[in-house]
């Protein structure tokens, strides 16, 4: 529980460095701005592509550490203690990915540039196939998450640029 604690703890200090003062206004001048008020955790952030970024290598660092630990483990523990470890490792994915679906939800994507977005997806793409191959988990929340944000994404790009043809 420890490990998950700081792990959620980290998470937490990177999506705060990123936020907007409390009293900050949104652009409307409708008071604080909130991407998702079911969700306290994620604010509204000024550049979604940097605190996913930031959070995805808080995590790298975490999860690397953790794998780092299981190996030193593995050379002056017993198989037993290796073993509890081991086991430890598909929920220390999932609190990982948790806190990227969070992020990732709370991002507001559709403001991005497409090259700033697709380079996004990648990461993400990356970030996913380290949970397959080295933590043994299909990932399927955070891809599920990751799905509806580019169909949003995408449906928001599409809109604006059929916007731009009326134009013309």
């Amino acid at each position: 529980n420890h490990c998950l604690d700081g792990l959620h703890q980290a998470a937490q200090t990177v999506i705060q460095a990123q936020q907007p003062p409390a009293d900050a206004e949104s652009p409307a001048g409708e008071g604080p701005s909130h991407t998702n008020e079911s969700s306290a955790l994620v604010p509204e952030l000024s550049d979604p592509a940097e605190i996913i970024s930031d959070l995805g290598s808080v995590l790298w660092r975490i999860l690397w550490s953790y794998h780092q630990m299981l190996q030193f483990a593995s050379s002056v523990m017993g198989e037993k203690e290796t073993e509890v470890l081991r086991a430890g490792m598909p929920m220390v994915w999932k609190a990982a990915a948790d806190e990227m679906r969070r992020a990732l939800a709370g991002a507001g994507l559709p403001g991005l540039q497409l090259s700033h977005f697709l380079h996004l997806l990648h990461s993400l793409a990356i970030f996913t196939r380290v949970g397959r191959i080295h933590f043994g988990s299909d990932s399927a929340e955070l891809d599920e998450s990751l799905t509806v944000a580019a169909k949003a994404y995408l449906k928001t790009y599409h809109r604006s640029r059929m916007e731009e043809l009326k134009a013309y």
